[in-house]
């Protein structure tokens, strides 16, 4: 986060987007950015229980993944993220991740292939 995204841990006026924030990975992120920044966290989930353990962990907002990421940051009102990190199915959000990133906003993307042997 801070090494490859440039994260400013002291900026309270940015926001990241985490996709795929209720799996394992990605809650991970949203508790270390919370405890160590003070952006604005948004995570993606789809279910109200999910939701829910988000906003305990420290999302600030949580939207969901099963719609199109531009309306639901226009649903809600949210700011358009300086950072991105996609975590999950990131080919079924690429342009929606398009429309919502800041200009000259940061993506981080993490890939996970598995082999079956």
């Amino acid at each position: 986060m801070f090494d490859r995204l440039e994260v400013a841990k002291n900026d309270a006026s940015k926001s990241i987007l985490v996709i795929g924030a209720a799996g394992g990975v990605g809650s991970i992120l949203v508790q270390l950015a919370k405890k160590l920044t003070k952006l604005n966290i948004i995570g993606t989930a789809s279910r109200e229980e999910t939701t829910d353990w988000l906003k305990d962990l420290g999302a600030d907002a949580v939207i969901n993944h099963r719609n199109k990421l531009s309306e639901e940051f226009e649903k809600y009102n949210l700011p358009a993220p300086e950072y991105i990190v996609s975590l999950n199915a990131t080919e079924q959000h690429a342009e929606e991740i398009v429309k919502v990133i800041k200009p000259q906003g940061k993506f981080g993307l993490l890939m996970i292939q598995s082999r079956l042997m």
